[in-house]
């Protein structure tokens, strides 16, 4: 469980990089950037903040990596890689793009 703050342990760090190795399709996962292959998990979560809702600000918990090569940053979210978000953050729903006409065509 990450710190108040969003610090992770060492064993949180190795689980994150652990779920996001399994799901990219190439082992490697090359920088999309500069395409070297040394981005490490950050010891902290990030979120994203998306705007006032009913008096609260609402947004999503994210994981982050950076490319010691070109500090590309990349966020994943954290309900999306299973693991457990930034304590401070009310969580948000939302509805799967698949049934909105706006999800990405590949080809």
């Amino acid at each position: 469980m990450p710190t108040q703050d969003g610090t992770l342990s060492v064993e949180e760090i190795s689980e994150i990089a652990r779920i996001i190795n399994e799901r990219v399709p190439d082992p490697n996962d090359p920088c999309p950037n500069c395409h070297q292959l040394a981005s490490v998990v950050m010891p902290y979560l990030g979120r994203v903040d998306l705007g006032w809702v009913d008096g609260m600000m609402r947004g999503f918990s994210t994981a982050i990596t950076i490319c010691n090569h070109c500090g590309f940053v990349r966020h994943f979210s954290t309900a999306h890689l299973g693991v457990e978000g930034h304590p401070d953050l009310v969580p948000i729903t939302y509805e799967p793009l698949e049934t909105s006409g706006l999800e990405a065509k590949n080809g």
